[in-house]
């Protein structure tokens, strides 16, 4: 690994059980770290505690290529960042020797299922000034990755993801439960969202939709809506509203909120997009606060039709 990766990659300790899986085999490395050289001499991309492949018992006893069915990362911290520059961390793949060609592979992914347990997940982008992070994540997947066309369930956990672009913070600590189902076509790059629901802290949304891999872009058709029409579920997800005594917090009111995005997003261009939020005679009270908020209503509109950021009403 350390002659083929721009980076430096070290572990403590390798095993192999039968009896956890069985009759499948479970080989994992343990305090598997991955450290970047160069820009990135002092940043740390990957500590994962446990690094776990799940593959048959006959790869032990036959000459047969080894099947990998699946893969469970446990307690992962993921540091991902982008400089001002536009390099990024995980590029680290050396490239190949002009004249060369690459070697077959004695490996056969046949991956059924995967999981992240307990992970952390950072990722700073200089070049756009774009913060995110995710603590005590949980993720899993199943599905055929062996065909072509298949169909992958997820089901993910976070018990505190914040959002900053720009200066501005979005999302804080917002706690995500989301369930997503991809019908996913291997031959057209394209991934089709099923109805799902996604919980941000007290708000629920739905969204179906498709995106696309082209080139260097992503061609992007969604919609989404919130399934519930209470005010109180979405300033669930304002910044500064989601205190320890939410759950006594009073609001009356309706509220809608939906959207969609739709057109091709890359380095050049952005896909166009339209979003509205609605606030009928909303009441807001805090039990910490001696006043409440009254009489709060909101018509909002945010359209751009042809994807010029500039054009946007």
């Amino acid at each position: 690994l350390n002659e083929q990766l721009n980076a430096r990659v070290d572990f403590k300790d390798v095993n192999l059980s039968l009896i956890r899986n069985f009759p499948k085999l479970r080989a994992s490395l343990d305090d598997l770290v991955i450290i970047g050289e160069g820009p990135f001499a002092n940043d740390t991309l990957a500590n994962i505690d446990e690094l776990a492949l799940t593959m048959p018992l006959r790869n032990i006893i036959s000459q047969d290529p080894i099947e990998i069915l699946g893969i469970n990362v446990v307690r992962p911290i993921i540091k991902a960042k982008v400089l001002k520059d536009g390099k990024a961390n995980w590029d680290i793949m050396k490239p190949s020797p002009a004249g060369t060609e690459a070697e077959a592979s004695n490996y056969n992914i046949k991956i059924k299922e995967y999981s992240v347990t307990d992970g952390e997940i950072i990722y700073e982008d200089l070049a756009s000034n774009m913060y995110m992070s995710m603590k005590d994540l949980d993720h899993e997947g199943s599905g055929d990755f062996t065909q072509d066309i298949f169909d992958l369930a997820t089901q993910t956990d976070i018990a505190q993801m914040s959002f900053l672009f720009d200066g501005i913070k979005y999302l804080n600590k917002v706690k995500v439960d989301a369930k997503v189902g991809l019908a996913i076509d291997n031959n057209k790059n394209q991934y089709t969202f099923q109805q799902n629901d996604i919980k941000l802290n007290d708000l629920v949304l739905g969204f179906v939709g498709s995106v696309a891999l082209l080139r260097d872009a992503y061609k992007m058709n969604m919609r989404f809506d919130a399934k519930e029409s209470s005010l109180k579920n979405f300033i669930s997800i304002l910044p500064a509203a989601y205190t320890k005594d939410f759950d006594d917090v009073k609001a009356e009111g309706q509220m809608a909120f939906n959207g969609k995005v739709n057109g091709v997003y890359s380095d050049s261009s952005y896909p166009a997009f339209d979003i509205n939020l609605n606030v009928d005679n909303g009441n807001i009270k805090y039990p910490s606060l001696p006043n409440s908020i009254d009489k709060v209503n909101v018509k909002a509109k945010i359209e751009n039709t042809d994807g010029v950021l500039d054009n946007t009403v």
